[in-house]
């Protein structure tokens, strides 16, 4: 036997007798500690993902679980073993988190878009969605707590010319917005987020401006001189407020579109009913003591302004005093968007403020769009005591047929003829992907003064007994002489006893005095989606005189952070509209 020959041969003797005693082999891989893993954390977007769906991945095992109606989720898996990838859908949107480290032990793991784009730079993909659904050993093999760390880093890093993010976006605790009350100071930073998004991808619906600025945070990549170049929000307390094209609708019949919206600069143009050329402009002032509060001056008013809120959607109400010359009234807006017209497709419940004749009166209405925008089931359910769900269907000739897109925004209502009525609708879609349409004119006939608002019926939840709710309410009313009058006011209202389909409350103040209005609103009444508030009288705190309380159908419409009320009292001052806005 040769030299060679024998040294082979003492090798691999050498190599058996390693591996008999244990010595081991480059290809085995170490067994995975398991046992319990529990998760929890917040789902939001700004707004709670209430009763999300949310999915867990791990190393080993998997299950799934619902939110609450507040985004908080917890979840135990057994034999479980860390890392793990999360994904929480709401039916609009969905967003993926992630719990780092290895073996069994308990994790915070918020899911928001600020943790989506911590697991897209972990991961060097905007494709969140693969990721999560494959999550292979090599993904897991990046969920690393160095790893993990570097990638708050980075978004820190990447958003810190327009957001400062002082908090592990993973784990820390917070508030997330629900049902109008506001979210705490960690979910305002999710708002400015979800705008800075929106203000960047103007054309986009809210889910897909947040996946574009996903690739945006990839490709910016992180560390110390990585900036996304987006431009900053121009209202600093108002995060809702963007430079981005906005859609006003007039309680007068007109419409417009802001071809110039500079709010940082404190200047508004419009142009109205499709003309193409821009109104002069209006200075706008927001008020540094109450977030979301502003005055808007129009040039050549004689100093006349309109006061306004934004709500936290994007949405902004206005009221117009009024002049010598014009009636006093308000006015809705919101970012211009296009929206599919099969998207529509659904009930609606629609509350109406018509001027008819010499006076102004509120209408119900409920009407079915199918996708292609055909309208059925148009029904008046004004009725004679307007609390009553008694709905008259409206004569096939004389309701309205369809909505067909306008090329220049929005929608148009045609008749059985195909002709247009001279109503235009204009829709906008929230963060949550809950909708709203604005209509001007009557239901019948040309564009005229009045305003149509309506959303999707819905079953509405009870409040919680000693929830708060703190509102701005801009009213457009009648005066005895049969002018249009117009206020804005601020009150809290506290939610005093609620029982099987009903919730008392108690207005606490109005304007910061102390007022103690007591009312009674049924919910789901006169028909799903809506609220009943009965006629009744109250005595204001430090007052002597009774003061008459209306008959009223309210329409809280879903995360939007507006609610629509119709006043049904039997006199003219009985019928007004009223929109409360929700404060931050």
């Amino acid at each position: 036997m040769s030299h060679q020959i024998l040294k082979s041969t003492m090798l691999a003797v050498s190599v058996a007798a390693l591996a008999a005693c244990g010595g081991g082999s480059p290809t085995t891989t170490p067994e995975k500690t398991t046992g319990d893993v529990t998760l929890s954390g917040t789902a939001a977007t700004g707004a709670a993902m209430a009763n999300a769906t949310i999915k867990v991945k791990c190393a080993t095992g998997d299950k799934s679980t619902t939110a609450d109606s507040k985004g908080a989720y917890s979840v135990t898996i057994t034999g479980a073993s860390l890392p793990c990838v999360i994904e929480a859908t709401d039916g609009t949107n969905t967003l993926h988190s992630l719990a780092e480290g290895t073996g069994a032990g308990t994790s915070t793991a918020n899911v928001t878009p600020l943790t989506e784009y911590v697991l897209a730079q972990v991961m060097g993909s905007e494709k969140t969605e693969d990721i999560f659904n494959s999550f292979d050993s090599a993904a897991q093999g990046k969920l690393t707590s160095s790893k993990v760390a570097e990638a708050v880093t980075a978004i820190k890093a990447s958003f810190k010319d327009v957001l400062t993010i002082d908090f592990d976006p993973l784990k820390v605790e917070f508030k997330a917005a629900v049902n109008g009350e506001g979210g705490d100071a960690t979910d305002k930073i999710l708002d400015k987020l979800l705008s800075l998004a929106q203000q960047d991808s103007p054309e986009a619906t809210p889910k897909d401006a947040l996946k574009a600025l996903t690739k945006k945070v990839v490709v910016a990549g992180g560390g110390a001189a990585a900036s996304l170049n987006l431009a900053k929000l121009p209202v600093d307390n108002c995060p809702a407020v963007r430079n981005v094209p906005y859609r006003i609708i007039t309680l007068a019949g007109s419409y417009g579109v802001t071809a110039s919206t500079q709010w940082d600069k404190q200047e508004v143009v419009a142009a109205w009913n499709d003309s193409d050329e821009s109104s002069q402009s209006n200075a706008v002032a927001f008020d540094a003591a109450q977030p979301c509060k502003y005055e808007l001056t129009p040039a050549n008013s004689n100093g006349k302004k309109m006061q306004g809120a934004v709500a936290a959607s994007g949405v902004f109400v206005m009221r117009d005093p009024g002049s010598v010359n014009s009636e006093a009234g308000l006015a809705i807006g919101f970012p211009a968007q296009t929206i599919p017209l099969a998207d529509l497709a659904g009930t609606w419940n629609a509350l109406q403020y018509q001027k008819e004749v010499n006076n102004w009166i509120n209408k119900q209405i409920t009407f079915t769009l199918d996708a292609n925008g055909n309208l059925t089931n148009f029904q008046n359910c004004s009725g004679t005591t307007q609390a009553s769900d008694t709905c008259v269907a409206v004569d096939a000739n004389k309701s309205p047929k369809a909505l067909v897109a306008n090329s220049k925004g929005g929608f148009d209502m045609v008749n059985q003829s195909d002709a247009k009525t001279g109503n235009r609708l204009f829709g906008y879609r929230n963060a949550s992907g809950e909708l709203m349409m604005v209509s001007t004119g009557s239901n019948s006939g040309s564009a005229g003064p009045g305003m149509l608002i309506a959303t999707k019926k819905r079953t509405l939840t009870l409040p919680k007994v000693n929830d708060v709710a703190k509102i701005w309410d801009i009213q457009a009313s009648v005066s005895s002489s049969l002018t249009l009058v117009s206020s804005f006011s601020a009150s809290q209202v506290t939610v005093k006893s609620v029982g099987s389909n009903s919730a008392t409350r108690v207005r606490d103040t109005v304007d910061g005095a102390a007022d103690g209005r007591e009312d009674t609103l049924s919910y789901n009444q006169p028909r799903d989606g809506l609220r009943y508030r009965a006629a009744g009288s109250y005595t204001p705190a430090g007052a002597t005189t009774p003061k008459p309380i209306s008959a009223a159908v309210q329409m809280p419409i879903k995360d939007m952070g507006l609610t629509v009320t119709a006043g049904t009292g039997s006199d003219s001052t009985g019928k007004f509209l009223n929109l409360s806005v929700a404060m931050p």
